[in-house]
This record gives structure tokens, C-alpha cells and sequence, in this order.
């Protein structure tokens, strides 16, 4: 009737528009949509208000129904990693003549360093002489495994590309040559390191003129280093703090928004039961156009809400960065004044040192002589580092080919083709299934129904409908707890069958059963009632009037009961709820 009249008012006999009362097709169409709205609500509240009761439907299940004790944890997979540990860095030195020898065996401390170099190298904070490249690597080909598979060790993972390879065997190789030329070249030139002895006492007579200079610089380091810490701390403070002025102008904003848009549904709500409470609310265009405003003024003040509050979350995170940044800088500022302080001894030393060299350094080109057999064992071992590290490439680096160092199930691969691979590089990381556990604190009191054996049942927040089997496979001693006066036993639970899909740091819940039955029909304990000391379920009959069934109920976990006779498994059934007038 309402829409006839609707009809009426917009369309002429002949089913043309009225233009007098439309102002578009788009503005009729959308006050149709509205009216048949408020219709079906308003007939929608006139039989709730009628109605005071209303029923739910569930069925009735199949399967276990069980209670026990439950806490909540997290998995833990045992995994090992393999990572790629054999060092190709190539052997570099700043000169292999037998006159560097003779240089660095004049120093007191005998590490290899002049006095003049030792404080060069702390000015610097660099060091020079022999070391290893950290830049050496080669280049991934292909990978040869899968995440899931199963692998044996000694199979083979990641093939590598063959000119990467051949590059760092050739270095190698070429280090071996050359430090078999040192060392050849140390045994047959040793009566020339008496020159280099006398221009090692040349540049210890000229360091000591100089070492009061190059102390003074070092310092002078260290306290521009704590400044320019200190600097960059000021500078993150003051974006800080006007950050937190706009944090609190944003807050503002969106304060008086938040009350905007309540105000605009309180009016919307307002009005909307006005136009209810009229006898006849759609003969109004007026009512119509107004909900349709307000309606519009509240989506664009829920956007105005929306976009200042994405604003305030970004401020929020900014001033969260803001703060982390603070934490840094400040780290940064103690740790250069750790340097300074620390430095200061070393520069102190250094210079020291180089003082003594200076004073010492008639008796030092004596002395140095002495050190030109220890040199000649530090060049063979050098050799002998060489040849190791070309056949330990060798044992490793087979056919171009990476193998496994472990047995397990692939979980990670960390490298894809074209990627770098050098010493300290993760490959892949594995886990073994049988390692899949979880482990909670049980109080002593509760701890008579759990013994290593035990099954527990375990549900994961990623698997809601799925139910794992666990055995207790650890119980450990006991801890007291001085904030509850309890004692707790770690207990550990291994999970069975297929785990593959189990991930490390899930959540869920151990249950460690205490009674369980199997294959019973159940049903929600919301459906059941009583009359008469007998159990009762209501549903619909052929002709959907609803009738009381009564039934057998048996064993219930607090949620769901076991029912005996008197349902079966896909019955549907009713809850039945009370709602007020």
C-alpha cells in the first residue's frame, strides 16, 4: 500500500515521471531505496516487540568429549642451521720482502708493528699488515633442494656458479705460491735484514719526534667523536619534542571530530525515530531528504574520524621512532664516551711505547736480529695456513657443489640463485619432526594426574579445527613460586603423527587429560533444559511448530553434553533465548 501510494506521487497514469516533484532519476531511485528500508525495519521491530523469545539453531555432533587441564604455550621445533663456514678470504700483507720482517721484529712488543705504526694505526682506527679480505665470495647457481625435503648428510644443496668458483681456487692457490715465496724468500735473504734493522732505528729516532703530535691528534679524535655524538642527540630531541606538539594537536582534532560525529548520529538516531513515530512517515519528502542529509554529514564525519586517526597512528609511530632514535643516539653518545675514555689509555700507551722505542732504539737494532728465526716460523706457518685452507676448499667444494652438513627436513632455504655466498653466509636451516614440542609450568597440586607417557591434546590457534595428539615426554624438578606460594613442574609435551605444517611460535593450548569419551553423539549444554528431573530438547516438527524431545544425557566437558538416547548425529535443535519487550 505504501509504495503504491510512493508510486503515485513520482510516476503520472501514463507511467511517466512527474517532473514537478523528482529532481533526477538518480534522486528517486535512491528515496525508493530508502523508504523500502524503513518500511522492512519498522515492520522488523513491530514483531520483535511482539516476540519474546527467540531460538537458535545447532546441531547435534559426533565425535570425543573430554576434560582435563589445560594451559596455554607455544611451539618450539628443534632446528639446526647450516651455515657456509669455510674461510676463502685471501691472505693479503702490505709488503712480502724479507725486509718487512726485520721492520716488525724491532718492536718491544713483538706483534708485528712499529712503535710509529701503532699510533698511525689508533689515529686511523685502521690496521695494516697481514690479514684476511672480508669481501671474498662466490656466487649462487642454483639451488639443488626444496623446503620440505628430507636430507641426508653429505647430499647435495647449492651448486655454485664454476667461475666463482675457479676465481677463489685460483686465489688460493696463488696465496699458496706466494707465501711458499716468503717464506723462501726469508730463509735465503736473512743477511740483508741488517739494513732493515738500521732503517727500523732511523724511523724510531724520527716517531719519537713526533709522537707527542700524533698523541695530541688521536685525542683530539676521540673528543670531536663524544660532539658530534652529543650533537646528533640535541638535534633528535628537539624533532622529538615537536613531534609530541603535534602528537597533541592531532589528539585535539580528533577529539573534537570523535564528538562531531556523535552529535551527528545522535541527531541521525533522533530523527530517524521521529520519522518512525509518524502515521504516515513516507507522504514527507522532507523526512526523506533530511535522513539522506544527515546520513551524509555522518559518513563525512566518520571519514574526518578515519583520517585523523590513521594521522594520530602515524604521529604515534613516528614518536615510537622518535624514541627508539633518542635510545640510539644515546647509546651512541655513552659508547664514544667509553671510547674517550678507554682511548685516552691506549693513546697513553701508544705514545709510551713510542718513547721507549725512541730511547731504546741503539739496544732495539740488536735485539732485532734475534727475532729473524721467530719470523721465519711465523712465514712457515703462514705457508702451512695457506695449503690448508686450499685443501679444506677442496674437501668441500666438490663438483662445484655445496653438501649437507646434517640430516633433517629442510625449513629455510636462505640463498637463491645469483646471491653471494661467503664465510659466516646462512644456507639453510632444518628441523627434525620428532623435535616438535611444547612446554608449560603444571602446579604441584595438579601434577597427580600427569606422568611422563601421558597423552595430552593440543589445539593451535592456526588449526582451529584440528586437534594434535602430544605425549609428556618430560617432566623436570620443581620450582617454587614466592608470588603464589606454589610449587610448578615444568612439563614437556612431544607432538605425534604429521607435524610438517607446524611452524615455530605458534600458539595454542595443551590439555592434559584427566577423563575423555570417544564417539558419542553431543550437543551444546545451551539447548538442554530441565523439567521434572528429566532432560528435554526443543525443534521443529514436520510442520515447523516447535516441540519438546526428551533425552538421555551422559557425560559433559562444561560446554557440550553427551547425549545417550533420544537425538542423533545432524538433528538440529533449538536454543532457546529470552529477550525483553
Amino acid at each position: 500500500m505504501k509504495i503504491e501510494m510512493l508510486k503515485k506521487f513520482f510516476w503520472n497514469e501514463d507511467g511517466k515521471v512527474k517532473k514537478k516533484n523528482v529532481m533526477g532519476t538518480s534522486i528517486i531511485a535512491i528515496l525508493l531505496v530508502i523508504c523500502l528500508i524503513l518500511g522492512i525495519v519498522l515492520q522488523s521491530r513491530e514483531k520483535t516487540e511482539e516476540a519474546s523469545i527467540v531460538y537458535k539453531e545447532t546441531t547435534v555432533e559426533h565425535g570425543s568429549l573430554s576434560v582435563g587441564i589445560s594451559e596455554d604455550s607455544t611451539i618450539d621445533i628443534g632446528s639446526q642451521e647450516q651455515t657456509f663456514d669455510l674461510d676463502i678470504s685471501a691472505m693479503t700483507k702490505s709488503s712480502s720482502s724479507a725486509s718487512t720482517t726485520s721492520t716488525t721484529t724491532v718492536n718491544m712488543g713483538g706483534d708485528g708493528m712499529s712503535p710509529f705504526a701503532m699510533m698511525n694505526s689508533f689515529a686511523s682506527s685502521t690496521t695494516e699488515g697481514s690479514n684476511s679480505s672480508s669481501t671474498a665470495k662466490m656466487t649462487v647457481d642454483s639451488i639443488l633442494v626444496t623446503v620440505g625435503q628430507y636430507v641426508n648428510a653429505g647430499d647435495d644443496l647449492i651448486r655454485l656458479t664454476a667461475d666463482s668458483v675457479e676465481d677463489i681456487r685460483s686465489q688460493l692457490t696463488s696465496d699458496v705460491d706466494e707465501a711458499k715465496a716468503d717464506l723462501d724468500a726469508i730463509v735465503s735473504t736473512q743477511a740483508s735484514d741488517k739494513l732493515s734493522a738500521e732503517q727500523t732505528y732511523t724511523s724510531s729516532m724520527t716517531n719519537g719526534k713526533y709522537a707527542e703530535l700524533i698523541y695530541n691528534d688521536a685525542l683530539k679524535d676521540l673528543e670531536d667523536a663524544v660532539a658530534d655524538a652529543q650533537k646528533a642527540l640535541d638535534e633528535k630531541n628537539e624533532d622529538y619534542q615537536k613531534d609530541l606538539e603535534d602528537q597533541a594537536e592531532l589528539q585535539t582534532e580528533y577529539d573534537a571530530a570523535k564528538e562531531n560525529l556523535d552529535s551527528v548520529y545522535s541527531q541521525l538516531t533522533e530523527f530517524r525515530n521521529y520519522v518512525s513515530s509518524q502515521d504516515n512517515p513516507y507522504e514527507n519528502t522532507d523526512n526523506a531528504q533530511r535522513i539522506m542529509f544527515l546520513t551524509e554529514l555522518e559518513f563525512t564525519a566518520m571519514d574526518n574520524v578515519s583520517t585523523l586517526e590513521d594521522d594520530l597512528d602515524a604521529m604515534n609511530d613516528q614518536i615510537e621512532k622518535d624514541e627508539d632514535d633518542l635510545a640510539d643516539l644515546q647509546n651512541d653518545l655513552t659508547k664514544a664516551q667509553r671510547d674517550q675514555e678507554s682511548g685516552k689509555l691506549t693513546a697513553k700507551e701508544t705514545y709510551d711505547q713510542t718513547m721507549l722505542s725512541y730511547h731504546t732504539a741503539e739496544e732495539m737494532k740488536a735485539v732485532s736480529l734475534g727475532y729473524l728465526e721467530v719470523d721465519a716460523t711465523e712465514e712457515q706457518d703462514a705457508y702451512d695456513e695457506a695449503v690448508e685452507k686450499l685443501n679444506d676448499f677442496d674437501t668441500l667444494i666438490v663438483n662445484d657443489v655445496i653438501q649437507a652438513k646434517y640430516s633433517g627436513v629442510i625449513t629455510e632455504i636462505s640463498v637463491v640463485a645469483d646471491d653471494d655466498v661467503s664465510q659466516g653466509t646462512s644456507l639453510v636451516s632444518l628441523y627434525d619432526e620428532t623435535e616438535v614440542t611444547m612446554s608449560v609450568n603444571i602446579a604441584e597440586d595438579d601434577m597427580t594426574d600427569i606422568a611422563e607417557g601421558d597423552m595430552a591434546n593440543v589445539t593451535l590457534a592456526a588449526y582451529e579445527d584440528t586437534v594434535f595428539t602430544a605425549e609428556v615426554t618430560e617432566i623436570g624438578d620443581a620450582e617454587y613460586s614466592s608470588s603464589d606460594y606454589t610449587e610448578y613442574y615444568p612439563v614437556t609435551v612431544t607432538l605425534q603423527g604429521d607435524v610438517s605444517e607446524l611452524y615455530q611460535g605458534m600458539t595454542g593450548e595443551i590439555t592434559f587429560l584427566t577423563k575423555e569419551t570417544n564417539n558419542v553423539d553431543y550437543v551444546s549444554n545451551r539447548a538442554v533444559f530441565r523439567e521434572s528431573n528429566k532432560s528435554y530438547v526443543k525443534l521443529r516438527d514436520e510442520n515447523g511448530d516447535i516441540v519438546k524431545q526428551e533425552i538421555t544425557t551422559g557425560f559433559s566437558d562444561g560446554i557440550n553434553v553427551e547425549v545417550v538416547e533420544g537425538l542423533n548425529e545432524g538433528d538440529v535443535v533449538l536454543i532457546e533465548s529470552v529477550v525483553a519487550d
